[in-house]
Parts: structure tokens; C-alpha cells; sequence
């Protein structure tokens, strides 16, 4: 009966963790949409805002531009929204211009293979402090996200 028990219990465990890891995920045929650019400026924009930090924080900042460009809220491309006017500080003072590092290049892949590593409504992070007016989310590293709640 222990064994039994055991046993459905890492069986539970194993089905939550998949719910998990599925509900961040879309359908992939959003990759296409990606060209040679939009990739490019990704990377620069992962490594301007979360070059410091480590490769799960790098994850999803790049997965919150995705989450953007697959959201009805934001525009539909990744340079659309890297470039959207007062969205990116790196891209107002010039510091997206980078050459990214292997590990920013890394998590934009593994985000672009694998599927987004945060919840799909997490649309904002900010340096030291969540974002005024949205619903707080998580801290990775230094970084704040926020999502609209919904």
C-alpha cells in the first residue's frame, strides 16, 4: 500500500509539472514570423537589458517579447516592439547597439525552441522594482515582472 501511494504521488507530481511547463507554451508556429533581424535584435535587446545576470533571467526577458508580440496589446513583430516608443530603455540610450554574448544568444534559443518561460500575460520587467499599476509577479535577479493581471 506505501509503494501504491508512492507511486501516485510522483505520478501527481509528474502531471503537475507538465500542466506547468504547458501552460506557458504557444503554438510554434509563431517562429516563422522571425527573421534573420528580428533575431539578431533580440539577442542584442537580452543582452543589453539582462547581459549581467544569469541564463534563467536572460530566458525570460526574451520571453516577455514574445509574450508581447503574441499578445493582441502589443504590435505583432519582435522589432515592433523592441522599438515601440519609451518601451526599452536600451533602445533610448543606445546600449541595445551590443554584441551579444553566447549566453544571451542561448536563451533567446532555447526560448525560440523550447516556448516562452513565463506566464504569457507577463508583459513587463524593471530593474530594483516591479512596474506601478500592474500585478507583480516574480523577481529573477535584479529584475522585476509584471503582467496586466489578466
Amino acid at each position: 500500500m506505501r509503494n501504491k501511494t508512492a507511486v501516485m504521488f510522483m505520478l501527481s507530481v509528474v502531471l503537475l509539472f507538465t500542466n506547468l511547463q504547458t501552460a506557458y507554451a504557444y503554438d510554434n508556429s509563431w517562429m516563422h514570423k522571425f527573421s534573420d533581424d528580428d533575431m539578431q535584435m533580440l539577442y542584442q535587446l537580452v543582452h543589453a537589458e539582462s547581459g549581467n545576470q544569469d541564463l534563467t533571467t536572460q530566458e525570460a526577458v526574451a520571453s516577455v517579447v514574445i509574450n508581447r508580440v503574441m499578445s493582441e496589446y502589443f504590435p505583432n513583430s519582435v522589432s515592433s516592439v523592441i522599438f515601440a516608443d519609451g518601451q526599452f530603455s536600451v533602445v533610448d540610450n543606445g546600449s541595445i547597439w551590443c554584441t551579444p554574448s553566447e549566453q544571451s544568444i542561448q536563451a533567446v534559443n532555447n526560448v525560440c525552441e523550447n516556448g516562452v518561460t513565463i506566464k504569457n500575460n507577463i508583459y513587463f520587467f524593471r530593474n530594483s522594482h516591479y512596474h506601478n499599476g500592474y500585478t507583480d509577479e516574480m523577481q529573477l535577479g535584479v529584475l522585476y515582472f509584471s503582467s496586466y493581471g489578466d
